[in-house]
């Protein structure tokens, strides 16, 4: 049904649109002078700032982004990044321009590889799934249940997690109907330290995922429910009941937002058990 209406929902919503970024775009003319001023102004410092961290010598090590804060400041600086490499924490200041792009790109509890010389960021390299920078052979190993629709967010959630050295297990080829679970995935949901259901209208109109469920419930794995899909979710009763008596409201990760990382983080702690 969102296929259907998605596309309606644009059109319908095609002039609003064009009045917002026609206003976006008149208001960036207006502030282009005043930006162009301000990055006169703020170049001599910028420049002696750079000149002065090549006293420091460049050092690259593992790090957590701990805290982003963004500060008006009028001579110096934008905001800050306080990491956090093996206990030691290292705060890093960041120009306009870099605040934008990092905030933008990062948040609190990622994991990567920083590249700093004195205060002065150099690099930041966001770990993946290929490449973890926090991993670690007794990292719990979790199984990622889903409805065929949310594949490619099954997909980021697991290369997020992979990251940071958690062992994800899911099925990329599952079946849409079938009468039974394949060996493999039963062997797989039964070896798992958590089962992680990613709970949506798809999920519970889904045979498969509600035996997958119904298979980690029987092998008594701890259950650690998302809800990536807004809106009230109609379930069966007996997962109501679950939900009450057991497992509490399921942590929402907005998987439309454009950066999800903080909620994903939230998930990663509970599955580490640190929350």
């Amino acid at each position: 049904m969102n296929k259907i209406f998605k596309p309606v929902i644009w059109v319908l919503m095609l002039p609003v649109n064009l009045v917002r970024w026609l206003l976006k775009a008149l208001l960036w003319l207006i502030v282009l002078p005043f930006r162009i001023i301000d990055a006169i102004f703020k170049a001599p410092f910028w420049f002696f700032r750079w000149m002065f961290s090549f006293l420091h010598r460049s050092h690259t090590v593992p790090a957590t982004i701990m805290n982003m804060q963004q500060i008006s400041n009028f001579a110096d600086h934008d905001g800050y990044v306080l990491f956090d490499s093996r206990g030691e924490k290292i705060q890093i200041r960041l120009t306009m321009y870099e605040n934008k792009r990092f905030f933008r790109k990062n948040a609190e509890g990622d994991v990567g590889t920083l590249t700093y010389r004195g205060n002065w960021l150099v690099k930041w390299k966001p770990a993946t799934a290929d490449s973890p920078v926090l991993s670690n052979d007794k990292m719990p190993l979790a199984f990622l249940s889903y409805a065929h629709e949310w594949r490619d967010d099954a997909k980021f959630i697991a290369g997020y997690m992979g990251s940071r050295g958690i062992k994800v297990w899911f099925d990329e080829d599952r079946l849409v109907v079938g009468d039974a679970l394949n060996e493999s995935v039963i062997q797989a949901i039964q070896k798992a330290d958590y089962f992680i259901p990613m709970l949506s209208q798809d999920y519970y109109y889904s045979e498969w995922c509600n035996r997958e469920l119904e298979t980690a419930m029987e092998a008594n794995r701890k259950i650690l429910p998302i809800k990536v899909e807004e809106g009230e979710l109609v379930m069966p009763p007996n997962i109501i009941r679950l939900f009450k008596v057991e497992l509490g409201d399921p942590v929402f990760i907005n998987m439309r937002k454009h950066n999800p990382h903080g909620k994903l983080n939230q998930l990663i702690r509970m599955v580490l058990n640190k929350e």
